[in-house]
């Protein structure tokens, strides 16, 4: 018995030790920094994009995406650009290249909060309609199956609103605002 909570104790301690270290990295840093290695102008464009229809590598837009993923939203970010000619112009075009790119991501983003939107209010339509065929059902026969089957499709129309307006929705507009962090984050030189 005695081992047991001597144990619980150690992890609970070993937690303890590491919230302090998560909450001193964490004070008063309102920024995030992601650091970004280009090492000539050819690491930035698509292989595959013709000469007046450059696009930017895939690579760099996951890359970001995945640095940002567990930022908090209320930091601000910042890329840092590690580049050996330092030029200036490059830099320019990657900042508009990102964010044009970001753009279309943002844009399939809103589509889809909408279309889940749109299922929702489908699915809460659906529910209520059951209601009301229930209701109704209720009244014509006394059959208790038709009246519990019809109640169990109500609940699961109703239930799956739910499921889709607050935990998809939630997630596709998490990440639409670390998108947009991303779209908004300043941009230097390293």
């Amino acid at each position: 018995m005695f081992s047991i909570m001597k144990g619980t104790t150690r992890i609970f301690n070993k937690y303890s030790e590491l919230e302090n270290k998560i909450e001193k990295r964490t004070k008063n840093r309102n920024e995030y920094s992601i650091q970004l290695s280009i090492d000539d102008e050819n690491d930035i464009y698509n292989k595959y994009s013709l000469n007046g229809n450059t696009q930017i590598k895939n690579e760099i837009i996951d890359y970001l995406e995945e640095q940002v993923k567990y930022v908090s939203i209320a930091h601000s970010i910042t890329i840092q650009v590690e580049y050996k000619s330092k030029n200036q112009s490059t830099i320019s075009i990657l900042q508009m290249l990102i964010k044009d790119k970001l753009e279309d991501r943002l844009s399939i983003l809103y589509q889809e909060i909408h279309s889940k939107l749109r299922e929702t209010i489908l699915f809460v339509i659906l529910g209520l309609i059951s209601f009301f065929l229930l209701s109704i059902v209720g009244r014509i026969t006394s059959s208790r199956t038709i009246k519990e089957i019809l109640l169990i499709i109500c609940w699961v129309f109703i239930w799956k609103a739910v499921e889709i307006y607050f935990m998809e929705r939630r997630k596709l507009v998490s990440e639409r605002l670390k998108l947009m962090k991303l779209y908004f984050a300043k941009y230097s030189i390293k």
